[in-house]
């Protein structure tokens, strides 16, 4: 099956057979799975998004390294005409019982799943029959009518790939690293991977970075995705706490340390985590907030009324967001040619819509006041976004300066990591 897209073609229904580089070229050969007929294709970057048992990996003979976190668990998927009463203020529960852990989500258009911890003297076929999981979850599903639509019994683990790139071919998501599901953070890093490595290896196609710069790939992600596997693991630690003795303790533990630190500390890694070493200048910051790496986006209303989010107004290019700058808006022709060249954008939320000989410059007033609460939480008035909307740097400006000085500042800053032709 094949599926064009103004930038791309979808094939379906095709295994890759074999792999290899040339002179900086990526030569693959697959085959059609039900015609059996086999093809070529060659590109300048492969990103192996294959999947845990990924082949790409596999025929460039990268090792998966296990992180000894296996467990065994049941899915039970399905459908309800409405929401369980459980779900009343919340949409997913970790249910810590020692005697068969459980996890309940509910899901968009009714649906639910329910991960049901596989037990010593549990089988594969028993009990995935309704007769025998039922007994486990009806406390959830009270009086609601619901119809099952898949069970499945599998295993997840923690691995990491000892090395995610292999010249010009990369390794995303699970081909790269695995995790257990207790965060919700596979899909979502593997995400973070693709978001990652394309604005990079778009600048390098067009000539806006130098290829060093797909270097940072595993060194930037890496570490990040390894934080929070630690933290899926000491997750499952707590909830799979699979004796009473162990979860007495465990209880114990987390009310002692909810006492002493406040319960929203209990888990670190969901506060910010940064990148490993890259193309950013941010500091390791203990206990501090996701946005102090991460950008939110932020409403704003711009000239003509319409309101938009930072994220689509930056759109995948670097760019800066000003707190309230009032100088003089004109840019130098070098830096003008620069600026286009990257479609670099400059946002300043002020009161003041004069406008600037950059036409990449947005005027733009918040809806709300997210930005003045941003600059006085992280002591500045300026904050450098990368395409991925990962905090570059942040910075401060005097009322003295002007945009051009700014620029030249920030420019100055960029380059000190990375080639910004």
């Amino acid at each position: 099956m094949q599926k064009k897209y103004q930038t791309n073609t979808i094939k379906t229904g095709n295994e890759i057979l074999s792999v290899d580089q040339s002179d900086g070229v990526v030569n693959c050969s697959y085959k059609n799975i039900e015609t059996g007929e086999e093809f070529k294709t060659s590109s300048k970057y492969l990103l192996a998004c294959d999947g845990a048992n990924s082949t790409i990996r596999k025929l460039n003979n990268v090792k998966l390294k296990s992180l000894d976190a296996d467990e065994t668990w049941m899915v039970v998927d399905g459908y309800t005409k409405s929401k369980f009463d459980c779900f009343t203020d919340i949409d997913a529960i970790q249910y810590c019982n020692p005697s068969r852990p459980t996890t309940i989500i509910q899901g968009v258009d009714d649906c639910f799943r329910f991960e049901i911890a596989f037990m010593p003297g549990d089988t594969v076929d028993e009990i995935q029959k309704e007769e025998v999981f039922r007994k486990y979850i009806d406390q959830w599903i009270g009086d609601n009518e619901v119809e099952f639509s898949r069970t499945a019994v599998y295993s997840f683990h923690a691995a990491d790939a000892v090395k995610w790139q292999n010249e010009n071919i990369f390794l995303l998501g699970d081909a790269a690293h695995q995790m257990p599901p207790f965060m919700g953070q596979g899909m979502n890093s593997g995400c973070r991977d693709a978001e990652n490595i394309l604005w990079k290896i778009n600048g390098v196609l067009n000539g806006l970075y130098s290829p060093k710069i797909l270097d940072t790939y595993q060194s930037e992600r890496r570490p990040h995705v390894a934080r929070i596997t630690r933290g899926a693991i000491k997750m499952g630690g707590i909830i799979n706490a699979k004796s009473k003795f162990k979860a007495f303790i465990r209880n114990a533990l987390l009310r002692t340390q909810s006492y002493l630190r406040g319960k929203e500390n209990i888990f670190p890694v969901l506060n910010g985590n940064r990148l490993g070493p890259g193309v950013h200048k941010m500091p390791k910051i203990k206990n501090v907030s996701i946005e102090r790496y991460y950008f939110n986006e932020i409403n704003v209303r711009l000239h003509d009324g319409r309101i938009m989010s930072t994220d689509y107004v930056l759109e995948k290019n670097f760019g800066i967001i000003l707190n309230n700058f009032e100088g003089n808006k004109n840019i130098s022709e070098d830096n003008l040619e620069l600026l286009k060249k990257h479609n670099f954008k400059i946002i300043n939320v002020t009161h003041n819509y004069n406008h600037s000989n950059y036409e990449g410059y947005i005027a733009c007033e918040e809806t709300h006041k997210d930005l003045q609460i941003y600059c006085k939480k992280f002591g500045c008035s300026g904050v450098i976004l990368r395409p991925d909307k990962y905090i570059f740097d942040l910075f401060n400006f005097d009322k003295s300066d002007s945009l051009e000085t700014i620029i030249n500042n920030v420019l100055f800053n960029i380059r000190e990591k990375i080639e910004f032709n």
